[in-house]
């Protein structure tokens, strides 16, 4: 199954499923209606944006860059600079 050729039919599938549900909790229909559209998106995008695994202390490294952030934006979290080495370090 293709998810972007799919996904239409997925969502008026899933629609139709849960229609009954909107009269009777519109709370109960809202959630599944948002834990419908993650999985799509989820799906869609571990296909057509896969990560490649990084280790936590990378993928922080790896995030940190992308802000503008650094070492010392870490402290108030973390406590002490040793801290802060640890966790960057792996």
């Amino acid at each position: 199954m293709k998810l972007h050729h799919d996904a239409p039919a997925i969502c008026e599938r899933s629609l139709e499923i849960t229609s009954a549900t909107l009269t009777v909790d519109p709370k109960k229909y809202a959630r599944l209606a948002n834990r419908v559209m993650a999985i799509l998106v989820q799906a869609y995008d571990g296909r057509h944006h896969p990560l490649s695994p990084l280790a936590p202390n990378e993928m922080l490294a790896y995030l940190m860059e992308t802000s503008g952030r650094n070492a010392k934006d870490l402290l108030p979290v973390l406590g002490t600079r040793g801290r802060v080495s640890e966790v960057l370090s792996g």
